[in-house]
């Protein structure tokens, strides 16, 4: 009898991360801080029920599942690894999900250091990080070429302009991790696509980024 499998490239996940102060925050290499602790939501269509996945990090142990809980009260823990057996590997899973949570906590910890983020306000902006659930792993693989990168800088551009996150834009558009995103856009501008950061904020430095000359 056949193993039943599902597409991985469908199972979606939602993140969920309330802490970004240094005490609670693990180094997991230099310059990426996980939180000791967070929640992700994983969905996935021909699943019986959403689920929730527990995982915390140590620098001895890195990334641990520590507990699962479905949704619908009637779907067993028994039937929940079933399913998730079926999708994706446990340290695929984990990688991404510690990759995933590592970049929130990035963008959290730089959008807090600006003075003009009050605390009313703090709230609806971390949810606007992750308010769409983003595939595990993108339906297809991509070569990073020159072309590939000028078409980060437009997708970026075009949500800076319209006023709308830009790298998160960029993580719709390619179907990729948020992660994966902020990394094209670094590449892209240094081939040149896009104009030098603006500190903390998004957007380039000049308006026209510049085309990297193909020799």
């Amino acid at each position: 009898m056949a193993t039943k499998t599902y597409d991985r490239a469908r199972l979606v996940m939602r993140l969920f991360v309330d802490a970004f102060e240094d005490d609670l925050l693990v180094d997991a290499a230099p310059g990426l801080r996980v939180p000791a602790s967070f929640e992700a939501e994983l969905e996935h269509p021909d699943w019986p029920t959403k689920v929730h996945a527990y995982v915390g990090y140590s620098r001895d142990t890195g990334p641990v599942l520590n507990g699962l809980r479905a949704d619908m009260p009637t779907v067993s823990l028994a039937e929940i690894n079933a399913c998730l057996s079926a999708t994706i590997d446990r340290t695929t899973l984990l990688d991404a999900m510690t990759g995933r949570a590592a970049s929130f906590v990035a963008a959290m910890r730089a959008r807090a250091a600006d003075p003009g983020i009050d605390d009313t306000s703090w709230w609806e902006i971390s949810n606007r990080v992750f308010e769409e659930a983003l595939p595990i792993v993108s339906r297809r693989r991509y070569q990073v070429t020159d072309d590939h990168l000028a078409e980060v800088a437009k997708v970026y551009r075009a949500a800076v302009e319209g006023n709308l996150p830009p790298t998160k834009a960029v993580a719709k558009h390619f179907t990729v991790s948020h992660s994966t995103a902020a990394r094209w856009v670094g590449m892209a501008r240094q081939a040149g696509h896009l104009g030098p950061a603006l500190g903390k904020r998004a957007g380039e430095a000049t308006h026209e980024a510049r085309s990297r000359t193909k020799r």
